[in-house]
């Protein structure tokens, strides 16, 4: 008979018209941590959505490819100081930005001599892969602005930098990370360390929806598509889970192992996975008994 993992009863915070509760929402199960020497000070984490692939960037400017079902580290690209990276599926691509406001784009196979060109005033904080079309959005630690990349369908990497289309203003401060909604891929959200996050519609370049509560700067946003969930992390610890059609607090998550860098979601297990300064955790979550437990059905915590 398999072992289940254990359980770990996580605090959780469930916010109504003023009022705060405590409350556990079973199951969540925290089902492994990678916290090891090539795992630390993680910067940034993404899953392929088809291979068993994670994408992380880490303090120093190191950029793995990583298979999550062995742990092995596939290949290492070592490009100065890069902070941010991105798989682009479609193209097998990965994008990178680094502390000088440069864009690169590798090959998966590293095969090809990286492309590289400038697209901000300084250190690129965020980078966002549109789902469908050849679109990938950047932000800065400077200029507080947030941009759009577009590529044509010859383009190839001797072919030098991409076109830059729309610039996105209204973050008083670094933008921290950008993500497009899969389910409708004309909107996307930024989260800033001004305390917010933003969801922003791609065709009139407007903000649609302001979302705040978190006690640090928000460093990640994330939109987990099969459950239409948003999902927030900040420098204080936690992630928030939000109902992405409606915009709804739905509860609060601590990690215990410190500022959350980074948020990937592996379908295939069903797991979220989570980069922090301590490490990387992998964790379970039962999205449909936590979307009972936010109308009320919850344990409270004695």
């Amino acid at each position: 008979m398999k072992r289940q993992p254990p359980l770990i009863k996580i605090g959780m915070k469930h916010e109504q018209s003023g009022s705060s509760e405590l409350m556990i929402v079973p199951p969540i199960w925290l089902h492994q941590i990678i916290a090891t020497l090539n795992a630390h000070k993680v910067s940034s984490v993404q899953v392929h959505p088809t291979e068993p692939w994670i994408l992380t960037t880490h303090e120093g400017g190191n950029l793995r490819r990583w298979n999550y079902k062995t742990t092995e580290v596939l290949n290492s690209f070592e490009d100065g100081a890069v902070y941010i990276a991105k798989f682009i599926p479609q193209e097998e691509w990965i994008v990178a930005g680094d502390g000088n406001g440069w864009i690169h784009v590798f090959s998966c196979d590293g095969y090809q001599d990286p492309t590289s060109f400038e697209a901000h005033d300084g250190h690129i904080m965020s980078l966002a892969v549109h789902p469908t079309d050849s679109y990938v959005l950047s932000s800065s630690h400077d200029d507080h602005l947030i941009k759009l990349w577009h590529w044509d369908m010859h383009w190839d990497f001797k072919k030098g930098p991409w076109a830059c289309t729309r610039t996105f203003e209204g973050h008083t401060d670094r933008v921290s990370q950008l993500v497009f909604n899969r389910e409708d891929p004309g909107c996307f959200a930024s989260a800033s360390w001004d305390g917010t996050v933003k969801i922003w519609d791609l065709e009139i370049h407007r903000r649609r929806e302001y979302l705040q509560g978190h006690t640090d700067h928000v460093s990640v946003v994330y939109y987990q598509p099969d459950h239409q969930k948003l999902i927030t992390g900040s420098l204080d610890g936690t992630i928030r889970i939000w109902d992405a059609t409606t915009y709804r607090l739905e509860n609060i998550i601590a990690l215990n192992l410190g500022a959350v860098s980074d948020v990937g979601y592996i379908e295939e297990l069903q797991r979220i996975i989570v980069g922090c300064y301590q490490g990387i955790a992998m964790m379970e979550i039962n999205f449909h008994e936590l979307s009972i437990a936010s109308k009320g059905r919850m344990q409270i915590m004695p």
